[in-house]
């Protein structure tokens, strides 16, 4: 019987050494990526190649890319954004050319994330210089609509050097933002001066208010961005305060409010013919004094058509 006894713990204990479990995998990863190294470094001085180089500490991937980037200022063509492992390259079309002196901005908003959890890079941008200085300033402020107040996502808002109130219904912006879901914008690296700002909802992608049913909106006062160093309260414990001094963009606070302008142009908007008999053409606006001439060598009556206007 005793030797029943010892045989039998001997199994149990040779069988729990052979079922060591599972391991746990440690904790959740909530960190998203950073930056390793790239080409050129971040803010560089006189970089005019035709690509971009970013790497980073763990493979990414890009969520609606196309959607969330701008670039600033504004380029002629599309350039192409591919997430291969860990790295990220932004090629330029072979016939773009990068203007002289000036401040490129990429911002890709929260569009890169790590391969395995989806943890974005929050607001992530990356600056770099054709000339020998680094624009620095900024603008930033909220967007929403104008019927409403929702915070409006997905749309520009563009600074002009043009002062002129009718610039963005012809001229391309210097540079340009993007709003974010809660309607945030931030227009940055802008060199110091005077500007006007304006948001769109851009039909046609072309940085200008010209079409149709395209959703505007302005700030009614002329800006100059500046930048200074505040000192910001710190609580460290519960009885004690220190002060930090942190860089602060100004204005960082501008309200605009996006909406539609009213057609005052009367065009047409297509025509339908649901029977051989009738004929209707629809407009933009409400139709008066509409008249139609048939284009035809015989003769008709005065009342071959009859109109009904609504």
């Amino acid at each position: 019987m005793r030797n029943y006894i010892l045989g039998l713990v001997a199994i149990v204990i040779l069988y729990s050494c052979a079922n060591p479990g599972y391991p746990t995998g440690g904790p959740k990863d909530e960190a998203p990526p950073k930056i390793k190294r790239s080409t050129p470094k971040p803010n560089a001085l006189n970089y005019k190649r035709d690509e971009v180089i970013i790497e980073f500490d763990e493979i990414i991937k890009l969520d609606d890319v196309y959607q969330k980037y701008v670039i600033s200022p504004p380029l002629k063509k599309r350039p192409k954004i591919v997430a291969r492992a860990h790295k990220l390259s932004i090629t330029f079309d072979e016939e773009e050319e990068l203007q002289d002196n000036t401040t490129y901005t990429l911002d890709f908003a929260n569009a890169i994330q790590d391969n395995n959890e989806g943890n974005p890079i929050e607001s992530f941008v990356f600056s770099f210089s054709t000339g020998e200085v680094v624009d620095s300033f900024a603008i930033m402020g909220n967007l929403w609509e104008a019927n409403d107040l929702s915070p409006v996502e997905g749309a520009l808002v563009m600074a002009h050097k043009n002062l002129n109130d009718t610039a963005f219904t012809h001229d391309v912006p210097v540079r340009l933002g993007k709003t974010d879901e809660k309607g945030h914008f931030a227009i940055r690296n802008l060199s110091p001066g005077e500007y006007r700002v304006y948001a769109l909802e851009d039909g046609n992608r072309n940085y200008m208010f010209d079409q149709p049913g395209e959703y505007i909106a302005w700030y009614d006062t002329v800006v100059s961005p500046s930048m200074e160093y505040v000192q910001m309260p710190d609580t460290v414990a519960a009885d004690s305060v220190v002060f930090n001094d942190e860089l602060v963009y100004s204005p960082n606070d501008l309200k605009l409010f996006l909406f539609k302008e009213e057609g005052t142009e009367q065009y047409p908007l297509g025509e339908e013919r649901k029977d051989s008999n009738t004929l209707a053409f629809f407009f933009n606006l409400p139709v008066e004094n509409f008249k139609v001439e048939p284009v035809s060598e015989e003769s008709f009556d005065d009342d071959w058509a009859v109109f009904e206007l609504h």
